[in-house]
């Protein structure tokens, strides 16, 4: 069973995602943070992101572990040290040949897993025969609170502006650009709570289930 949770930045979609997976008994998985760990891994080999003979290389470093997706460069846990990369992590996505590479990890990971995976492209792209897809939106204004800590020492109006310019690039990429899957409502959590956003996701999964039974 497969659960992916897709959005734009600061739409709660890490706070949700592992709360559904918890409420369901299912595994999670933060895609965003495999992107961050790329950007840390070229910054500290000094890589650029165009570089594919270097890249290629270098990406055998990444690698997912328990628990929960536990992002790794060889054997370093460094999650501590994602929250500094968002910003980079979406231009890391631009580039077709570190997305293949991550998108193999993930559906890797996916196999045999009851699974509910975040992202920007798990719906449309990575997981297109997920039982249940989900698109999480959000005011600019909501965002700006949701994600005020990636963002120390901006203004509101510095970070709308910030988050205005990865959502276009985002969606203007060539390879896995954001938007929303076939056939899927976006679900606003402009006015949700973390809580009220778990619960209207797990309904959806509950109902789903009824149909496959």
């Amino acid at each position: 069973m497969l659960i992916t949770i897709d959005g734009p930045a600061c739409t709660g979609k890490s706070s949700v995602a592992e709360g559904v997976a918890h409420a369901l008994g299912f595994d999670h998985l933060n895609t965003g943070a495999m992107y961050r760990a790329v950007a840390l891994l070229f910054e500290r080999e000094k890589i650029a992101y165009d570089d594919f003979g270097r890249g290629m290389a270098c990406l055998a470093a990444i690698s997912l572990h328990e628990p929960g997706g536990q992002v790794r460069i060889n054997s370093e846990d460094v999650s501590d040290q994602l929250k500094n990369y968002s910003q980079q992590a979406s231009l890391v996505g631009e580039h077709p040949h570190i997305r293949a590479y991550l998108i193999s990890l993930q559906r890797r990971y996916a196999e045999g897993r009851k699974l509910v995976t975040e992202g920007r492209d798990q719906g449309t792209v990575v997981f297109p025969h997920a039982q249940l897809k989900v698109f999480l939106t959000a005011s600019y204004e909501s965002r700006v609170i949701r994600g005020r800590d990636r963002f120390p020492g901006w203004n509101e109006a510095q970070i709308i502006e910030e988050l205005r310019i990865r959502d276009e690039r985002d969606a203007k990429r060539k390879y896995g650009a954001l938007k929303i899957p076939d056939g899927v409502t976006p679900l606003d959590t402009t006015h949700l709570n973390k809580e009220q956003a778990i619960a209207i996701i797990i309904q959806q999964y509950r109902e789903i289930s009824k149909t496959s039974h």
